[in-house]
């Protein structure tokens, strides 16, 4: 990972709710982030070991059967392959890893890929079998080329509270982030002394779903009596970069 891509790692990380909120608007608002996992896959032997740059968990408090990882990619610059890359990363997380309190679920996958500079890029490729279209391989990732997106009407969603500040280090890879009066209004908004009344915050941590662990009696009765154990093969981080 470049540093330009670590350091919007870490970025994302101090306000994880904040940040998926805006690059994920539509999400199922029952689904909330649970933590942030080892970004590491888990291979055996002969594979080889890949790490994708962020690695969120969501729970949804009344579905535990469903639980979500979204696997994060942050890219200087477009690569030719990065769409591949980030399925594949998504795709081997479902393959090996295992949420923490019950090691027989696979966790559903989503991919988020974002463009730190450069235009859109494709978001999906989906290839069938000639002569026989019902067989084909297809993917699909929410994609955001961060040059795109309009920075007065992100600093007005900021304001009004829509967005978090988490935001605003963002912004000023946006289009129009170079105006003064945008300037200005970044540097109000960035002020806490002047910070809205609300609950939006520049970064810190947002309260975060409790994953099933000290329930494993309902999350049993749920599912008929089975028993529930600890997957020794997942190694997960509730550590949120500092």
């Amino acid at each position: 990972m470049g540093v330009f891509d670590h350091t919007a790692g870490r970025a994302a990380k101090r306000e994880p709710a904040g940040f998926f909120r805006w690059v994920l608007p539509r999400l199922d608002p029952t689904l909330a982030f649970a933590g942030w996992l080892d970004t590491r896959t888990a291979p055996s032997p002969p594979e080889s070991e890949l790490t994708c740059d962020v690695l969120a968990e969501f729970l949804a408090k009344d579905r535990p059967e469903q639980p979500w990882v979204f696997v994060t990619e942050f890219q200087t610059e477009p690569r030719g392959d990065d769409l591949e890359l980030a399925l594949e990363y998504a795709l081997r997380f479902r393959r090996e890893r295992r949420p923490i309190w019950d090691g027989r679920l696979k966790y559903l996958v989503g991919g988020v890929l974002l463009n730190l500079t450069g235009p859109l890029q494709t978001d999906a490729f989906s290839m069938a079998m000639p002569g026989l279209t019902e067989f084909s391989l297809s993917g699909r990732v929410v994609r955001l080329a961060v040059r795109e997106e309009d920075a007065a009407t992100t600093l007005t969603r900021v304001a009004s509270e829509e967005l978090s500040r988490c935001v605003l280090p963002w912004v000023m890879l946006m289009r129009g982030s170079g105006e003064p009066a945008i300037i200005e209004e970044w540097k109000r908004l960035a002020d806490l002394k002047t910070r809205p009344t609300g609950a939006v915050r520049l970064c810190g941590r947002r309260p975060a779903v409790r994953r099933p662990a000290g329930r494993a009696a309902a999350v049993e009765k749920d599912f008929g009596g089975m028993q529930y154990g600890r997957s020794a093969r997942v190694t997960t981080s509730s550590r949120v970069a500092e």
